[in-house]
């Protein structure tokens, strides 16, 4: 049962999208289609653990979530018309073979790890739509980033807080307030015309960083990386680089994914333990992601319009060059990071070009101490005080510099700050083997 669960759990984030989507089509209010969803996994819950797992999920919950809206709608909740009422309820009863070859039809599209940009839509009209409504411009940045968060990757709100670096509280209302937003001010469920996805693109493509980043540790899971939103992410960054052929950052944002999804396979070892990128066997390395990522960063570079995904891909791209650790261009991450911080000033980005800094020359301890200082100071700014790395980070240079002690405590923050099991053995284990110095 235990089993079961978690994969219940794991379908319900990947497949958020797709169900909401199809509800939206119908229904048209996004609170009804989300709570409809959710009646929906509550269902799976009940009925997988006895029955077993069906063998298209998508079709079950899509139709099921169908069904609870039914359900409501009789009950004698709004809909357009009687006359409407009866034509979702003749489309729900004839429409299961329908949604089971679109189940088929998505399952086969999301398992392909690594296509090349195709040259028809990959993803369903309905989800494009939803993914737009979210991102539209009467929400404010911060609210279209969370609730595309929540409704396209299946995020749960305490992920989504712990992305913003805010509390779950704090998150939830802003949620609520997004959706109350888009009922109060009537956005329409439908795409936008091609002279509005310019002005949109810069938030999608920071949906879909966001949602790749959840997938690269995953938040209380078993496993470090959640391989199908990985690959959500990708394919929905791959269809913004169908739909803006010239957009630069969507390059930047695809090579960067497939740059770093290419180290999947050498990032856990065959005892399921976290290996560092230090300690990684490259030889695992996946070369046909590696070369598409690299392919991508050049042609997303040649049209100079920089920005903060072909830079960080750039930054990725060092690493696939290096044939081991010690050959890393730590001079040039450091430069790229620097750059990138020009663009984006943020506290996390400050903390990696530390992090470059030091790596380019370990031995000068007074160049260690000094940029230990750096990490303090932005420490007491406060800003990365959820932020797990961050002690991750600073307890490496507290070892280098043979404060045990202090590295010790600072490895028990960082333990508390994360809920992925792999981490937390692994920084559990780093703790331990210093408490016995």
């Amino acid at each position: 049962m235990p089993n079961v669960k978690q994969k219940i759990h794991d379908i319900a984030k990947l497949d958020s999208g797709y169900v909401i989507a199809s509800l939206m089509s119908k229904l048209h209010d996004l609170q009804l289609c989300e709570d409809c969803y959710q009646d929906a996994i509550l269902a799976a819950l009940q009925y997988w653990p006895k029955n077993g797992v069906p063998s298209h999920t998508k079709a079950w919950l899509i139709t099921t979530a169908h069904r609870k809206a039914l359900d409501i709608l009789r009950r004698g909740q709004n809909f357009r018309s009687k006359q409407d009422l009866i034509i979702y309820e003749a489309q729900l009863t004839a429409g299961e073979n329908t949604l089971k070859w679109q189940a088929d039809e998505i399952t086969h599209r999301g398992n392909v790890p690594s296509p090349h940009i195709p040259a028809a839509n990959i993803m369903d009209d309905e989800q494009l739509k939803l993914i737009f409504m979210c991102c539209h411009p009467a929400l404010n940045r911060q609210a279209q980033i969370a609730l595309s968060l929540k409704i396209i990757g299946g995020l749960t709100t305490q992920e989504i807080a712990s992305a913003f670096l805010t509390s779950e509280t704090t998150m939830a209302q802003r949620l609520v307030r997004a959706k109350q937003k888009i009922k109060a001010a009537g956005i329409s469920f439908k795409l936008p015309h091609l002279d509005q996805l310019v002005s949109r693109v810069d938030v999608i493509l920071s949906t879909i960083y966001f949602i790749y980043n959840e997938s690269y540790v995953a938040t209380k899971s078993d496993a470090l990386t959640n391989v199908n939103l990985a690959n959500e992410a990708m394919a929905l960054c791959r269809n913004v680089c169908h739909f803006m052929p010239n957009n630069a950052e969507a390059k930047g944002l695809l090579a960067l994914i497939l740059l770093q999804i290419s180290r999947i396979d050498a990032r856990v070892n065959e005892a399921g333990e976290f290996v560092t990128l230090a300690q990684q066997d490259r030889r695992l390395w996946r070369v046909e992601q590696v070369s598409e990522g690299k392919a991508l960063l050049i042609a997303a570079l040649t049209q100079q319009n920089i920005g903060k995904y072909q830079l960080l891909a750039a930054i990725n791209c060092c690493h696939a060059d290096a044939k081991h650790y010690k050959n890393t261009d730590w001079p040039q991450i450091k430069l790229l990071y620097e750059q990138l911080y020009k663009l984006e000033p943020s506290p996390i980005i400050l903390m990696n070009v530390i992090i470059s800094d030091a790596q380019t020359n370990l031995a000068d301890m007074d160049l260690q101490y000094k940029l230990l200082g750096q990490l303090v100071l932005i420490e007491r700014e406060n800003e990365l005080a959820n932020y797990q790395p961050f002690y991750a980070v600073k307890a490496d240079f507290q070892i280098r510099l043979a404060q045990i002690s202090a590295a010790i405590i600072t490895l028990d923050k960082a333990i508390q700050l994360t809920q992925n099991t792999i981490e937390i053995a692994y920084l559990t284990k780093k703790r331990d083997q210093l408490c016995l110095h």
